[in-house]
């Protein structure tokens, strides 16, 4: 039973937190997946010890800020999809769309950033699915945890 002060988990006071949650810490958790690939898939010359801190730093460094930069515009797109979508779904359709919704807003909004920002890169299959699965992972991370309704 929902108590007088609770909202239900899909009436519109209880959708914006989760908008907003979208917006700001889907960024934040694209970049990490995109630090963690950037460090899993090194395969320059070893980092010499003395030097890792600072390199690992410097990675972060630009897998956040990138991230942040590229992920925003598809946060937003996420997040608008998703609070026009999100009452309509429930069950596996619901945990479906969501890393699709993500996959999709940051396949479409990322590759266009990327090109403004490094000037004329070639993203491949490959790169638009990497882009993707990052966006999906941050949509699946920020949009599906919710309450149970009581």
């Amino acid at each position: 039973m929902v108590g007088e002060g609770d909202a239900a988990p899909n009436s519109e006071p209880a959708r914006l937190p989760r908008a907003l949650a979208i917006i700001f810490f889907g960024p934040l958790v694209g970049g990490l997946a995109a630090f963690g690939l950037m460090m899993g898939m090194n395969t320059g010359s070893p980092i010499p010890a003395d030097e890792m801190v600072q390199a690992v730093f410097t990675l972060l460094l630009i897998s956040m800020t990138v991230g942040w930069v590229t992920g925003l515009p598809a946060a937003a797109i996420s997040a608008l999809a998703w609070h026009f979508a999100e009452p309509r779904l429930s069950g596996w359709p619901r945990i479906f769309a969501a890393p699709a919704i993500g996959a999709f807003a940051s396949a479409a909004t990322s590759v266009p950033i990327i090109y403004a920002m490094f000037g004329n890169v070639f993203v491949n299959l490959n790169g638009y699915a990497v882009i993707a699965a990052i966006g999906a992972l941050a949509m699946a991370v920020t949009a599906l945890p919710r309450r149970k309704p009581v």
